[in-house]
């Protein structure tokens, strides 16, 4: 990730430290797809954002749209085995995944009912993440 890329990041991750959990507005989905947007001048986020405001309609978004695997692919990501500035990590559950974004040892996501929140990401169990780079 160049020097400029890091700084958008960084300031992308401060201005999102205040702001309210909210699903389908601020989550882990949107945190991840609106910083796709920034970073490579896309509008994806239209495309996910006030689709789902609780459990149910969550579990049937999960469903009927593409996987996180799936838009990581569809929008040139790729795996990787080891964590650089910009990646994400990806969690999976057994309805939705949980992404996060790697940031200089930290890993950032917005967790329900906090704010966003910063996860040392040796404590993830291994065989349980992925990470994804473009």
């Amino acid at each position: 990730m160049i020097q400029n890329d890091l700084d958008k990041l960084g300031k992308f991750l401060a201005i999102k430290r205040h702001r309210p959990f909210e699903l389908s507005v601020n989550d882990c989905n949107t945190l991840a797809v609106e910083w796709h947007d920034l970073r490579y001048g896309t509008n994806k986020l239209d495309n996910i954002k006030g689709q789902y405001h609780n459990n149910r309609t969550r579990i049937q978004f999960a469903k009927e749209y593409v996987g996180a695997e799936t838009w990581l692919k569809t929008n040139g990501y790729k795996q990787v085995k080891t964590k650089k500035e910009g990646d994400f990590i990806l969690m999976k559950h057994k309805y939705w995944s949980i992404v996060y974004i790697y940031f200089f040892g930290v890993a950032y996501t917005f967790e329900e009912g906090k704010n966003l929140v910063r996860i040392d990401p040796k404590s993830f169990p291994k065989d349980q993440i992925e990470i994804w780079r473009r």
